[in-house]
């Protein structure tokens, strides 16, 4: 015969510690805690970047295009057919 599980017994729920109230002894001053500097601001800056030399002729010859674009040949309606056609 099979007996029924026993509960597991749940921790006692406690605060964070960020919750938990710490009393000063009665009388005294409150006092910051100090805080360390962020360690970035500790680092030496970073070594100077050399510059590139300016690029004084375009990297690639100009592109004449080889549809005519503004012309009448494309009509919108035209190109929709197409693409229509290809995605049958």
């Amino acid at each position: 015969t099979a007996r029924p599980a026993e509960p597991v017994a749940q921790p006692e729920p406690t605060a964070p510690a960020a919750r938990r109230r710490v009393s000063a002894p009665a009388g005294a001053p409150w006092q910051p805690v100090p805080v360390p500097p962020p360690t970035y601001s500790l680092m030496p800056p970073a070594p100077a970047r050399p510059r590139r030399e300016a690029i004084e002729e375009p990297l690639l010859p100009p592109v004449e295009p080889t549809v005519d674009l503004v012309g009448d040949s494309l009509e919108l309606e035209e190109i929709l057919d197409r693409r229509w056609a290809v995605n049958d």
